[in-house]
């Protein structure tokens, strides 16, 4: 037996290398993983040095900036992993950073001459005043991600994993020292801080020599792949409104604390995304690109979608359950209504999280066009919801109505990826069901204790022991693979 676990954790460690998938995904998962950590540290804090209006008024920032983002490189930057010579992916780099600094000065010039109009006229006016952040986030945040895309084709996992650190230290301490002017404007800024930190070691790391490139090589490298601005800014586009309407609507129609609730309940609900989906998502990109070329994506993406199950299921569903509990204790009595969100919310969140890194393999197939189609669907989903929600009355129909179109449409989606992918339902279902009823299970003492009110210390020995059991069930899983 002895010998069973000794060669067990000896593999483990093999599967673990840094030149493995699994190490890779370490890389980047234990710098997002300490990143987090901080971000989990610091948002008591936040939460009392802000109220829900400087929390309204900073998701609606985040809103207009993802939109304005949606064309950073006029996406060029999603190629980066795909061309077999490093030449045509230091030419997508180049043109990508260009284009990107084309579109902030843009930005500024639009905003210059009608900004204050724009924003009064949606009912955005608390921003005017921080108006010229957004071209400088835009153009922050843009060059960011278009070094991680070289990074990721450079293998640098490590250096990606500590610009997680280094981007939410940055963004905490910003935040906090600017949290004692009044207003969000220290959200602001630590939120640029944070989604921009660490451009200059991300640099560093990936380019290890000289950029060179000549007019002719840019050019042919826009025409060469011209389907990534024609088809994937407006599909980009449509997908960051069909997330980020709902802030922007909320903030118009409903009221400001109602927005800043929905963007707490978000920040905490869509933790395990943030950890472990993004580190995923970007590891699955480059091994899809050299599996579709080998003829392996249907394995890679049936292995992806099974570790997805594994990692996410329980952890979003338990954080849905506890948040109500949990909110006004950590945040303040002020933060109880976000909790509930965050319950109503981690169901589509779930199904967003299973889908969005697998989600590449549409790029990788040249199926571009699915993904405008879907996310067409899922604005119009989101402005219908919102607008039922109005109807109904009240600060929860809105959140309801709009998880449970939202988790719908996120199934549906990804059944579409996973047929692209040459994944069978037949195959992906049973998993499904599988993981689901594992946290359904492990679920019920955390939902008894708090259904019952069995006192004070009950629902943190639920919660705790239902921890626990997730931990021992990944830990037998992982055993099973390896054959003990």
């Amino acid at each position: 037996m002895k010998q069973k676990i000794r060669i067990a954790f000896s593999d483990i460690l093999q599967r673990f290398s840094p030149g493995s998938a699994y190490g890779k995904v370490a890389l980047l998962a234990g710098g997002t993983l300490l990143g987090q950590g901080i971000y989990v540290l610091v948002t008591p804090i936040l939460s009392r040095l802000y109220t829900p209006y400087d929390f309204g008024v900073l998701a609606v920032y985040t809103a207009l900036l993802s939109i304005l983002g949606a064309f950073s490189g006029f996406s060029y930057h999603l190629a980066i992993p795909l061309p077999e010579e490093d030449n045509s992916a230091r030419d997508l780099f180049v043109l990508s950073l260009l284009l990107n600094g084309v579109l902030a000065v843009v930005i500024a010039l639009v905003l210059a001459v009608i900004g204050t109009r724009l924003l009064t006229y949606f009912g955005w006016d608390p921003l005017i005043r921080y108006k010229w952040l957004l071209p400088v986030g835009v153009f922050a945040t843009g060059t960011y991600t278009i070094t991680t895309y070289f990074a990721l084709r450079k293998e640098a996992y490590s250096a990606l994993g500590t610009t997680k650190i280094s981007q939410k230290c940055l963004g905490a301490v910003v935040s906090i020292v600017l949290g004692f002017f009044e207003g969000p404007v220290g959200l602001i800024w630590g939120q640029i801080a944070g989604m921009a930190g660490g451009i200059v070691s991300l640099f560093k790391a990936s380019i290890k020599e000289p950029l060179v490139v000549t007019r002719k090589g840019l050019g042919k490298a826009a025409l060469d792949y011209r389907t990534f601005p024609l088809y994937q800014p407006w599909g980009t586009l449509l997908n960051i409104l069909s997330i980020q309407i709902m802030p922007l609507l909320l903030f118009s129609f409903f009221s400001r604390e109602i927005t800043g609730w929905f963007s707490m309940s978000l920040r905490v609900v869509q933790l395990p995304t943030v950890f472990l989906g993004q580190a995923i998502g970007q590891v699955f990109y480059q091994r899809a690109s050299l599996s579709w070329r080998n003829g392996t994506l249907m394995d890679t993406t049936h292995n992806t979608v099974r570790v997805l199950l594994k990692v996410g299921i329980f952890p979003i569903l338990w954080l849905g359950t506890i948040s109500p509990v949990i909110f006004p204790f950590l945040f303040g009595p002020e933060w109880e209504n976000a909790g509930m969100y965050s319950l109503f919310l981690s169901p589509f969140i779930l199904l967003q999280f299973l889908s969005s890194p697998v989600s590449t393999v549409l790029l990788v197939v040249n199926k571009q066009r699915y993904l405008l189609i879907f996310q067409g669907i899922m604005l119009i989903l989101g402005v219908a919801s919102l607008y039922l929600g109005y109807l109904a009355g009240g600060i929860y129909y809105p959140i309801i109505i709009y998880s449970i179109g939202k988790m719908m449409v996120y199934f549906a989606y990804l059944l579409i990826i996973l047929r692209f992918a040459g994944v069978g339902v037949s195959r992906f279902l049973p998993m499904f069901l599988r993981e689901i009823f594992v946290a359904a299970a492990l679920l019920v003492p955390v939902s008894l204790s708090f259904l019952f009110s069995w006192g004070a210390l009950m629902p943190i020995l639920a919660c705790l022991m239902s921890g626990l059991g997730y931990l021992i069930y990944l830990f037998l899983a992982l055993l099973s693979k390896i054959g003990i």
